[in-house]
């Protein structure tokens, strides 16, 4: 089902995450460890940042037309969001250090 589809895709997002020096356990405030990414990687964080939203949209339609209001499966999607909201702008700052004003994925 959807829940097992999204966990499945939180792990492979938090590997984005640690990999862009962002603090996954403990205190998640205070500076992040320096982002070692090539701007190929950033983009492609991008580009699964886009593909998540376009997917999440299709979930939550669905949900509505069997009506079922699933609270653990919108808060896993919130849950992610959240993560990669935090990731987005680390990837915008990188890729603005790296040359790139803006990226818009496909």
């Amino acid at each position: 089902g959807f829940k097992e589809a999204l966990n499945e895709l939180k792990l492979a997002i938090l590997g984005f995450a640690e990999r862009s020096g962002m603090k996954m356990t403990g205190a998640r405030g205070g500076p992040t460890n320096p982002d070692p990414r090539s701007m190929i990687e950033c983009q492609l964080s991008e580009e699964v940042f886009a593909a998540f939203g376009i997917f999440c949209t299709g979930i939550t339609t669905r949900m509505k037309e069997i009506e079922n209001e699933d609270k653990m499966t919108k808060n896993l999607i919130s849950s992610i969001m959240t993560i990669f909201g935090d990731l987005h702008e680390i990837n915008v700052a990188t890729l603005k250090t790296l040359g790139v004003e803006k990226f818009q994925p496909e």
